[in-house]
């Protein structure tokens, strides 16, 4: 932790994390090896554990502001951003004893114990981190304080480890639309598995338990993961050469997840979730009047006549915009490939715009990973999305209290309804994305 609060949080292993802040902006890090700048409640989470773990998240100067105090429990937020976190104080030493922020399954928590002397700096040795049906215990057994070390708090450039991009090979690949879903088709150690998801809201790579074995991928840890109505705890495995059109990549991990239910509610065999991993690796031209999309090197710069690029934020690994509707209320929206809905609203969102109130609604079951949950849908006045206003469009109001639909930190999901009315060129590299209505 550097006097002007820069930091580098990095675990190495099979499933490798980093979160890192340069001291103006901040940025995440996964096995992908592709980082993304972190907005919002990403920036904001990571500064105030890195802070809390550093113990200078109440010296003189800290970038952390106390919203509000009641004896020991501390509600806390960095002074340039507005989400916020719970901290626990020891009532003995004034030390951080616990940080908790929402989850999708419940508060998620950070308890921190066995106090060492650093520098002058008192710092936990133990610290274990539980989310949902998750338990991490980090314990640190030697402290080393680098002074003038070779650390670097900017974001590093995307690792070429295991990627290859075949300039050779077509750009064209196969596509399948089923009920607003893409699928696509990539060979595993050259052989073709089935097909696969095509998903921006997939934050990660997915292959069903069958497909896994069956190509014996080594499982290298177990993870909870937020489903839309739920969290899952799943394990992650590694050992596979994925290859779909001009891209391969050979160092990814993926969560194991059962496929079956899928394949069999819409009749096609299906082997896994295509996500972030892939998606960051390329442009993608997806142009709902063709049954290809184009995988494109990632610095491309033209675009279709009359199209101009618009940036995106990310949310965890998902790209984000901010997108205005009725009452003229604005709100952050993931884009969502693996939705066939219009908009879905979180529940937060429903609650705090009061977006029942008055209004005609059916009673529907949303699903995904996770399970299914009660929601609602209804007509909703306008929702614009990039260049066009949508009028009267049937939307969903989710009234779940668990899993990503009932996050505090999205107002909602923007799925195909929407997207398939548009070519969308994806830049994940370059954070920006095109759309063109089609016609």
């Amino acid at each position: 932790m550097e006097k002007d609060f820069r930091f580098r949080l990095q675990t190495v292993g099979d499933l490798p994390e980093c979160d890192g802040f340069d001291g103006t902006n901040s940025w995440h890090l996964n096995g992908s090896g592709v980082p993304h700048t972190s907005n919002y409640s990403d920036r904001d989470l990571a500064r105030m554990l890195a802070y809390v773990q550093a113990g200078v998240w109440a010296c003189k100067n800290s970038p952390i502001e106390i919203v509000s105090e009641q004896g020991n429990l501390l509600v806390i937020k960095c002074k340039d951003g507005s989400t916020t976190a719970n901290l626990e104080l020891n009532p003995k030493t004034c030390t951080a004893k616990v940080l908790s922020c929402w989850g999708s399954s419940g508060a998620e928590t950070w308890t921190f114990s066995d106090y060492r002397l650093v520098n002058g700096q008192l710092v936990p040795a133990k610290i274990l981190h539980e989310s949902g049906e998750t338990r991490d215990k980090t314990v640190i057994e030697k402290f080393n304080l680098g002074i003038g070390g070779k650390i670097s708090y900017r974001m590093p450039l995307p690792s070429a480890d295991g990627f290859t991009f075949d300039v050779n090979a077509s750009e064209n690949i196969e596509v399948k639309r089923m009920y607003g879903y893409l699928f696509v088709k990539p060979k595993i150690d050259g052989k073709d598995e089935g097909w696969w998801f095509l998903d921006t809201g997939a934050e990660i790579m997915v292959i069903d338990p069958v497909v896994a074995r069956s190509h014996k991928m080594k499982v290298v840890g177990k993870d909870s993961v937020s489903g839309v109505v739920a969290n899952i705890t799943t394990n992650f495995s590694k050992g596979i050469k994925f290859n779909l059109g001009p891209v391969t990549i050979q160092n990814s991990s993926y969560m194991e997840f059962d496929m079956k239910p899928f394949s069999d509610a819409l009749g096609i065999k299906l082997a896994g979730i295509c996500g972030y991993d892939f998606i960051s690796r390329a442009v993608l031209d997806i142009d709902p009047k063709k049954s290809t999309i184009d995988v494109l090197p990632p610095q491309l710069s033209n675009l279709p006549e009359g199209s101009t690029w618009t940036s995106f934020l990310f949310h965890g690994n998902m790209p984000s915009l901010l997108c205005s509707f009725e009452g003229d209320k604005s709100g952050l929206f993931s884009l969502d490939t693996g939705s066939g809905s219009t908009v879905d609203f979180f529940s937060p969102c429903v609650k705090k715009f009061d977006l029942l109130k008055n209004r005609k609604v059916d009673i529907v079951m949303t699903g995904g990973a996770g399970g299914s949950s009660e929601s609602k849908t209804g007509v909703l006045d306008w929702f614009q999305f990039g260049p066009k206003k949508f009028e009267k469009p049937k939307v969903g109001f989710q009234i779940t209290t668990k899993g990503g639909f009932a996050s505090p930190y999205l107002d909602g999901n923007i799925g195909m309804g929407f997207m398939e009315k548009f070519r969308m060129i994806l830049d994940y590299n370059a954070s920006r994305l095109a759309l063109v209505e089609s016609k």
